[in-house]
């Protein structure tokens, strides 16, 4: 019997690499810590993380959209670097958060009981909860591409109208605008594929 050649493990450079990564759509649930702050500052500290990481970090986001209640990304990434880079920015959000509390800090939060102080340390225990993104429509409205249906969808068009009203989304990137959050824009042409 012939002995079986066992080959080793394929060493990639990192263009190779670079070819290998697809595109991930994440569905972060917002934890209780925006109890804190208004809905606008929530959004803001959410869009300065992000674009810390894509400046220091290098994620490359390909859509995202940041409402009051979830965040959804669609990142261009390798699958075994996705909890690392969530991490990363998990990070640079509590970052974000003492930084606008040390702008806001006043004599009620020295003077706290203990009692209150538990419970703001407990608003920042999961800062986000992944979720499976459920909506098929939403990573097309996002990264640039159309949504054409054969019949009339009361929901896809709440969504595009929800979509065209959002300040913190990259369908103004897609569209011509500029954006609060660093978007790498895909080719319209190109197909791709989520995973």
């Amino acid at each position: 019997m012939a002995k079986r050649k066992t080959e080793e493990p394929l060493e990639l450079n990192e263009d190779q690499l670079e070819k290998k990564s697809s595109f991930h759509a994440i569905s972060l649930l917002i934890g209780r810590w925006t109890e804190m702050y208004t809905d606008e500052q929530v959004k803001i500290i959410i869009a300065e993380s992000l674009n810390f990481c894509t400046a220091y970090h290098y994620m490359k986001i390909a859509g995202y959209i940041i409402t009051e209640k979830r965040l959804c990304l669609v990142l261009e990434i390798h699958s075994h670097e996705t909890n690392g880079m969530l991490a990363k920015f998990y990070e640079s959000v509590l970052k974000e958060i003492k930084k606008l509390r040390q702008q806001n800090d006043n004599a009620d939060f020295k003077t706290a009981s203990n009692e209150a102080i538990i419970k703001t340390v407990n608003l920042f225990t999961n800062l986000f909860i992944q979720q499976p993104l459920t909506d098929s429509y939403l990573v097309p409205l996002i990264t640039g591409k159309p949504v054409y249906l054969s019949y009339y969808n009361p929901q896809l068009e709440k969504l595009k109208k929800y979509i065209h009203n959002c300040n913190f989304c990259s369908a103004l990137d897609y569209s011509g605008a500029e954006g609060p959050v660093v978007v790498k824009l895909l080719h319209t042409e190109m197909g791709v594929r989520l995973k």
